[in-house]
């Protein structure tokens, strides 16, 4: 099993790390991919990176941030891509939910590295709240990229546009709450060979842990809700997702 999207670099994580993440070898992870979002996430992922092999980073600047990217910033995001530690550029995206920066500022941020990974031949790691619309149409104008839109949080007729330009699509927390039927509705749309699970921790713990601070190894139970959900075993879900992973990320 692998967390493809985690930020266990985060603060929260400081006094307990090395237990947290024993916890996830013990449940049977055998990577977690850590995910930047500014130059300071993006350090620390690819240093954790370097000190465990099970570990892997993926190096960008995050909507919320994208007031920070610049062609400085785009050179630091270069050199750290040229580690075989890093393998994807990510998370990058829109957010209109908080709408911190506008829009015009996150579709150049956005841009400009969706047109990096074209040019690097890497995967990206896709954010959008509630930017369905101008997520597709941004996607739509760079053809031929491959990557994971995570948490997602649209319909069923959204996620059958992501996939036809031939994204993975990954579920985290929200697919087990009893609010959560859009995306478990989405979620059946999507073959098995494009699924990818993930935590997002430290946020949107699964059940039975909602509430409380998220982590790698609680990625087993949003696995059992999609093997619940398609009437497979764990081992089936553990087995499509892990070769997915392995895939998009090249590990």
């Amino acid at each position: 099993m692998i967390d493809s999207h985690a930020h266990i670099q985060f603060e929260v994580y400081d006094e307990d790390r090395e237990a947290m993440l024993k916890r996830a070898w013990d449940r049977g992870l055998s990577r977690i991919i850590v995910i930047g979002g500014e130059e300071k996430r993006n350090d620390q992922a690819l240093s954790m990176a370097k000190e465990d092999e099970r570990l892997r980073a993926v190096i960008g600047i995050h909507p919320l941030n994208a007031g920070e990217y610049s062609p400085a910033a785009e050179e630091k995001i270069k050199l750290l891509l040229k580690e075989k530690e890093a393998v994807a550029i990510g998370e990058i995206g829109l957010d209109y939910h908080n709408n911190i920066h506008p829009k015009e500022v996150q579709w150049a941020t956005f841009t400009s590295q969706l047109e990096l990974a074209k040019a690097l031949d890497m995967p990206v790691v896709i954010h959008s709240r509630d930017a369905k619309d101008d997520t597709l149409a941004i996607l739509k104008e760079h053809p031929g990229l491959r990557g994971q839109v995570h948490c997602f949080s649209y319909d069923a007729e959204s996620a059958e546009h992501f996939l036809e330009l031939g994204y993975h699509i990954s579920f985290c927390g929200p697919i087990t709450f009893k609010n959560g039927q859009l995306q478990r509705s989405a979620s059946m749309v999507v073959p098995l060979d494009k699924l990818l699970v993930e935590t997002d921790c430290p946020y949107m713990a699964p059940e039975p842990n909602r509430g409380k601070r998220n982590e790698p190894s609680y990625v087993v139970e949003i696995a059992l809700a999609h093997a619940k959900l398609r009437n497979l075993t764990y081992k089936e879900i553990d087995e499509a997702v892990t070769a997915n992973a392995e895939r998009l990320f090249m590990l």
